[in-house]
């Protein structure tokens, strides 16, 4: 997968990937835009959570699934699909963190980007 190169691509990527979570019916869905901070770490964090580890499967293999059919494109990297507690989807511009709600919460990502802008998405 080559790192895409324009704004629309990406924000096309993000929008396959918030709609493929609120149909698996994610909780507290969430981005955090990294673009401000001028990091080359990505352009987005992702973060949403579940309340079994067959719903974070179920939403990490759902991205997988919409993103390849849609866009053509496949993660380059997938990290945590053994244990389901906390599943790293690798976009390179995008990298979606899906967490059982108590990982989630111990890890707290959103307040180590407290200096990056957040959004809540849901319906």
């Amino acid at each position: 997968m080559t790192k895409p190169t324009d704004n629309q691509e990406i924000n096309q990527m993000l929008s396959v990937i918030l709609e493929s979570l609120k149909e698996k019916k994610a909780q507290d869905l969430v981005s955090i835009d990294f673009k401000s901070l001028n990091l080359s770490l990505c352009d987005y964090f992702v973060i949403a959570h579940a309340t079994s580890t067959t719903q974070v499967h179920a939403m990490a293999h759902h991205i997988q699934d919409q993103m390849k059919e849609q866009l053509g494109i496949r993660p380059a990297f997938v990290e945590g699909m053994e244990n389901a507690e906390w599943i790293i989807l690798d976009y390179l511009d995008i990298v979606i963190h899906l967490f059982l709600e108590d990982s989630r919460k111990f890890y707290d990502l959103e307040s180590l980007w407290a200096d990056a802008a957040l959004e809540h998405h849901y319906d």
